[in-house]
């Protein structure tokens, strides 16, 4: 009945702990199967209950294949989370024992040199 897939006869196509179009009691619930495997109480998601049945669990791979991407993924958050960035900024600045002369912009950069961390 779900529409979603329906036509696809019900398959969702393969998908990693970065799809954000599922559901993560859906991906945590999925994660856990082995080839052949369902959950034997249905998972609950914010679309309603769903059984899920692992057609195939591909291999995890090498860490070594995968390093690149996880970089990525790990600059993609950093980038979006203004409070590191804010620390980033601010550690570059101290170190660089940055100072501004202009009267009129002395004061610009205080939310920066004054942080905590």
């Amino acid at each position: 009945t779900d529409t979603s897939n329906k036509s696809n006869g019900g398959k969702v196509a393969a998908f990693d702990n970065t799809d954000t179009s599922l559901d993560s009691a859906y991906k945590k619930a999925a994660f856990k199967l082995k080839t052949g495997e369902y959950t034997t109480t249905p998972v609950k998601t914010d679309s309603g209950y769903q059984v899920i049945y692992m057609i195939k669990h591909p291999a995890k791979g090498k860490k070594s294949n995968h390093i690149a991407q996880l970089k990525q993924q790990i600059v993609e958050e950093n980038m979006n989370d203004s409070t590191f960035l804010q620390n980033v900024v601010s550690k570059v600045l101290k170190k660089g024992n940055v100072s501004i002369k202009d009267s009129d912009l002395k004061n610009i950069l205080d939310e920066y040199l004054t942080t905590g961390s």
